[in-house]
């Protein structure tokens, strides 16, 4: 055994500082001998072992010829990488990389317990619905989609093809389309609407927007679109409003919601609504274009209520028609 390398180091047996074994660095292929497990000596290390980049290599078994190389490169703090364990009785599994061919078999994992959820992921609606403002007709769950008035198909270089309806002259005029089937409740369905609106010729006291479901037949032409016992949540505005409100009714007769200011201005130039149920109908809520996600879970519609969606553009004064611009409306079921 070589004894006077030039690279000494020192490799300790039993206690540390008390008894050791010095080794020269030409020594040290007899050491890793024992790492070798053809060598059948399996070995324990406990102590932190500090490799520079791309100084642990993991080469293939047959020829050693390939493998990978850890780098450490793009690292600028400390990291702890946990291995999450593996169900009983699976004996081989992968680390999946970046471009690694192998298949993540849920969409949801944990990666500290490789807890999975959500394995019923796709798809996350079970019905949904169209309508396109490229054409006249509603697919899906929008497939009886009835036009209050036949829009004009118009397109513009920044937000595409859109449909246009124009209110009749006559005070308290609507237009607009309605969804006429009876299709869904809050309970079981959980619905999701939709739509991306314009409504290039709003002013206070000329006009009202409404959008959304309601149990009756009819939005009424009025700052309170819906009767005392229709069920109902809307997404609009009333004929004095500045910002869009929530408007929600539960259709009891007795209980009566004030409307939700929102606080985002109607003179934006477009309007992306959205509003949903969750938890089988006892919780809602609202999303606007880019703002926060509002949620609420009092004065809800009934939830055993069936209901239809409604789009309605009404004009409040004679004389001057008014415009609504609608691009696109969406609804999707949990049934």
């Amino acid at each position: 055994m070589v004894s006077s390398s030039y690279f000494k180091k020192k490799v300790f047996v039993g206690q540390r500082g008390t008894e050791h074994i010095s080794y020269g660095v030409d020594d040290m292929s007899d050491i890793y001998a024992y790492l070798d497990s053809a060598q059948g000596y399996p070995t324990m290390i406990r102590s932190p072992t500090y490799y520079w980049d791309n100084a642990l290599r993991i080469q293939r078994p047959n020829d050693n010829l390939f493998g990978y190389s850890l780098r450490t490169t793009l690292v600028d703090h400390d990291v702890e990488v946990y291995l999450p364990p593996v169900p009983t009785g699976i004996n081989t599994d992968f680390l999946l990389l970046a471009e690694t061919p192998q298949e993540v078999k849920n969409k949801t994992i944990t990666p500290g317990t490789n807890t999975l959820t959500g394995i019923e992921k796709l798809p996350d609606f079970a019905k949904t619905g169209k309508y396109q403002g490229s054409g006249y007709e509603g697919e899906g769950m929008m497939e009886a989609l009835i036009h209050k008035h036949t829009p004009e198909l118009k397109g513009d270089s920044t937000h595409g093809s859109f449909a246009q309806y124009l209110t009749p002259t006559a005070a308290e005029k609507e237009t607009g389309y309605w969804v006429a089937n009876d299709f869904m409740t809050m309970t079981k369905f959980d619905p999701v609407v939709k739509t991306k609106i314009r409504i290039p010729d709003w002013s206070v006291s000329t006009n009202r927007f409404y959008f959304g479901l309601v149990s009756s037949n009819f939005i009424l032409n009025n700052d309170i679109p819906y009767g005392s016992n229709d069920a109902a949540a809307l997404l609009g505005f009333r004929k004095t409003d500045s910002d869009v409100k929530l408007l929600r009714n539960v259709g009891n007769g007795i209980t009566v919601t004030q409307p939700y200011s929102s606080n985002v201005d109607l003179n934006t130039t477009v309007l992306t609504l959205e509003f949903g149920f969750t938890k089988e109908g006892t919780e809602m809520y609202y999303l606007i274009n880019d703002q926060a996600r509002i949620t609420f879970t009092s004065n809800l519609p009934q939830n055993n209520r069936w209901m239809k969606l409604h789009c309605s553009l009404q004009n409040t004064n004679s004389g001057t028609p008014r415009h609504l611009d609608l691009f696109y409306s969406r609804i999707e079921s949990k049934r």
